[in-house]
């Protein structure tokens, strides 16, 4: 795997220089980056106790570009499937970008300047909606497992009212989950201030130097964050049953001219999926997500309990699988936030294609 950092730290800096003089540590490190092999297939090395696996002499090498929000906990399978060696067995060279915003992905993923991303399914609805030629083939994370994280002043969620909370943008998935999370909690939206950052690992910063009072984040920074003092507040799981949180997304052609190595991708990555809900794997895939992410240990610890003992068989699905029932709650959802802004929504049939997938599986 290679992998790269969209550097976009300016923005932020300056967003939050506007609201705060305080100042902000520095974000969640990125994922070390990995030299490329001297051939096109990469050299990895798997971890102790996995078998070695070696390419397939019947498949041409392929690269595979693909966008990441950022270093965390639902991209696990990316990493493990690295890690472990499947890609190099499929003969795909995984080179990722962390692109620190789905905004920025999902323009990334239109240019082509990355073959798939892996994020939020009503970012890519939302593509679709006003033309984008998006397609979801696989899922990455089913639950709506976001963190509603606080400043340590802030106890309850009376106490957000009149303070500002850091989201990525007012129509995608946190920021939906924030608000069912504010309601059931009975706290009217406008009474709290919604302030745009980006992704996690700069809604991360935001919350931990004092430029917000409140974030929703993922693993592991909202363990990161309560680790450093901050409260946990609630669990977007708390109000939201089902759900699709995280899916492969491809471009509509490029899939199309590049099935047999999107099969390929797929296959490696169902097969980390797998891997990752074996509790006898544990202590290795703790090792990979700590190497990924540069998560302390008792964090990635605290994770993996998280998504394979308290959310296990949902957190990651062992498939690699898309929940359709979770992808037309989220559909249904954004609908009525008026996400779509008039527009009709994507059918569920328009939306996804599973046949890469089924392929995949045989």
């Amino acid at each position: 795997m290679r992998s790269r950092l969209l550097v976009l730290g300016a923005a932020l800096g300056a967003a939050l220089a506007a609201c705060t003089a305080a100042p902000a540590p520095p974000a969640p490190p990125a994922a070390p980056a990995k030299p490329a092999a001297a051939s096109t297939v990469p050299t990895t090395v798997p971890p102790a106790g996995a078998a070695a696996v070696a390419p397939s002499a019947s498949v041409p090498p392929g690269e595979v570009k693909v966008g990441l929000i950022g270093p965390q906990a639902g991209y696990w399978a990316v990493y493990a499937a690295d890690a472990l060696g499947y890609f190099t067995r499929e003969n795909v060279v995984d080179d990722i970008t962390y692109t620190r915003s789905p905004a920025t992905s999902a323009q990334m993923l239109t240019t082509d300047d990355v073959n798939l991303t892996i994020g939020t399914a009503d970012t890519s609805a939302l593509a679709v909606s006003k033309g984008a030629e998006f397609v979801l083939v696989a899922g990455a994370q089913a639950d709506a497992l976001f963190t509603l994280i606080a400043r340590p002043s802030v106890q309850t969620f009376d106490d957000l009212r009149g303070k500002r909370v850091a989201i990525n943008n007012l129509r995608d998935g946190p920021t939906t989950m924030l608000r069912r999370l504010l309601r059931a909690n009975g706290v009217p939206e406008d009474a709290v201030e919604l302030l745009a950052v980006g992704g996690t690992p700069e809604r991360y910063t935001a919350v931990t130097s004092g430029a917000v009072e409140g974030a929703m984040l993922a693993q592991p920074q909202d363990l990161m964050a309560q680790a450093n003092g901050m409260r946990r507040l609630a669990l977007a799981t708390d109000v939201i049953d089902q759900w699709q949180n995280f899916s492969v997304v491809a471009n509509r052609p490029w899939a199309q001219a590049h099935a047999d190595l999107l099969v390929r991708w797929i296959r490696a990555h169902n097969a980390a999926c797998a891997w990752l809900n074996d509790p006898a794997n544990r202590a290795e895939a703790v090792r990979i997500l700590v190497d990924a992410t540069q998560t302390p240990e008792p964090i990635a610890q605290a994770t993996w309990a998280l998504y394979f003992e308290e959310r296990a068989g949902r957190a990651i699905p062992p498939d690699g699988g898309i929940s359709l029932d979770g992808l037309r709650a989220v559909l249904a959802v954004a609908e009525e936030t008026g996400s779509f802004e008039g527009s009709p929504p994507p059918t569920v049939e328009r939306l996804v294609d599973l046949g890469y997938w089924e392929r995949a599986r045989r």
